[in-house]
């Protein structure tokens, strides 16, 4: 659907502007980047209207994004999959943390944990900084946590947590067996 969607709006505007517009797949890369990225946004702020809870959504989305940037995490391959994953994260990040209030202090030890063990994961692919500065994108990670036992609140402590089980990558896969 967002690949078909973003398909159809850069083909009419490379048509309609083919002087001004860079080739195809770029525009049609570009539009979707835009659709995935607005769409998961669009509907968490229909959620506000219909449920209300502002501050908690803008806590979740910026907590969640910001460790996001900088430690990675896994990428869901299929476009409309991550936009319902994105926003059911935020969503459920956003209307239930409350549940979580006893734990935590149990969340942001789990938090910074998991980020001094697997931070920044799966981020050698897209970006362009050399791999020995690494090093910085897991200090930011780890500081951002540390700054949730300043701020502490349950909102952001479970966005981070959330966002810190998403940089877990597991080994394995089919084996092959020689006879």
């Amino acid at each position: 659907m967002i690949n078909q969607l973003s398909e159809n709006i850069s083909a009419a505007l490379v048509k309609n502007f083919s002087d001004q517009m860079p080739p195809l797949s770029r525009v049609k890369y570009s539009i979707k980047l835009l659709i995935t990225n607005l769409l998961p946004v669009l509907l968490l702020i229909l959620c506000v209207v219909i449920t209300g809870g502002l501050g908690h959504y803008l806590k979740a989305i910026i907590a969640f994004c910001l460790l996001r940037q900088v430690s990675g995490g896994y990428h869901i391959k299929n476009a409309e999959l991550c936009v319902v994953a994105s926003t059911g994260i935020i969503y459920f990040i956003a209307n239930y943390s409350y549940l979580f209030v006893g734990y935590d202090s149990l969340i942001k030890a789990g938090s910074l944990i998991l980020c001094l063990l697997f931070s920044p994961s799966g981020i050698k692919d897209s970006t362009r900084v050399d791999s020995k500065y690494h090093i910085a994108y897991k200090l930011i990670s780890v500081l951002l946590i540390v700054s949730s036992y300043l701020i502490n609140d349950i909102t952001i402590n479970l966005a981070f947590f959330v966002q810190s089980l998403l940089l877990i990558r597991l080994k394995g896969g089919e084996k092959s067996y020689e006879k």
